[in-house]
């Protein structure tokens, strides 16, 4: 009997030990991982015990993430953790600078409602998801992907939807398969550009090059361009048309086209 229980328990080991750890990288191929953001953690230098807007220093105003990559996290649109509270940053001192050695030269205001003290870490407020966003678009622009280990951290839909998105950068959630965007730029030609939403049948109010005319939503399943369809969707039957291809009177489903949208 104690052979076939640890035969079990080998067994089972093996099982557990296949289960891969989340990759360090914190930037692939245009990507932003938000989960390799939300891992760091820095002590107060100062902080003051009362409520109210506040002020404290940090021993460091630099985060190096597992891949080695280095940010300054601190913003006021990038809400932090002290202890176990969320604050709202509403000032970042000038001394916060990346790669700073000046110990409590970083200054942070925020808004308290429970009293802190030294003993109590910095992080992130959402789990490296405003953070990610902010070095997207420091960096040129990108899409910030949230995962099932962003969410194992903490991260909620409510973090993805009150989120500040830079112009250049998106949000790809990805928590349960699939994948829905948010901020995410889909190009009409050189000016004319719209926000898609997970369901793929939104609108796309934008400014148009002179010249052209105005697009025309043709009801909520697509867009025409100078009189031709530059985008259709006909998500019931998982058809998607671009440039001016396909029509949505065909029959049959999972039908895809891509064609030239001419001037």
């Amino acid at each position: 009997m104690k052979s076939r229980i640890t035969l079990i328990f080998l067994f089972a080991s093996m099982a557990v030990a296949q289960v891969s750890p989340p990759s360090t990288q914190s930037r692939v191929a245009g990507r932003f991982v938000a989960y390799n953001y939300g891992l760091w953690a820095l002590p107060a230098y100062t902080m003051p015990t009362g409520t109210g807007s506040e002020t404290f220093t940090l021993s460091s105003s630099t985060v190096r993430m597992q891949d080695g990559r280095v940010i300054m996290p601190f913003a006021t649109n990038a809400p932090l953790l002290v202890g176990t509270e969320t604050v709202t940053v509403t000032a970042v001192g000038a001394g916060c600078l990346i790669n700073s050695t000046a110990i409590g030269g970083c200054s942070i205001t925020a808004t308290f409602t429970l009293p802190h003290t030294v003993a109590d870490p910095i992080s992130s407020g959402t789990y490296g998801l405003q953070e990610a966003l902010n070095d997207a678009s420091a960096s040129g622009g990108g899409t910030v992907t949230v995962d099932s280990a962003w969410a194992g951290l903490g991260g909620t839909s409510g973090m993805v939807s009150a989120a500040t998105i830079p112009s250049s950068t998106g949000i790809e959630d990805v928590r349960t398969g699939g994948g829905s965007s948010s901020g995410a730029q889909v190009n009409l030609g050189a000016t004319q550009t719209g926000a898609i939403g997970a369901s793929g049948t939104a609108t796309f109010p934008g400014t148009v090059a002179a010249g052209t005319t105005t697009p025309t939503t043709i009801g909520s399943s697509g867009v025409l361009l100078n009189g031709v369809p530059a985008l259709q969707s006909q998500t019931s039957l998982n058809n998607y048309y671009s440039g001016g291809a396909g029509n949505l009177t065909g029959t049959g489903s999972q039908n895809t086209a891509n064609g030239v949208l001419l001037p």
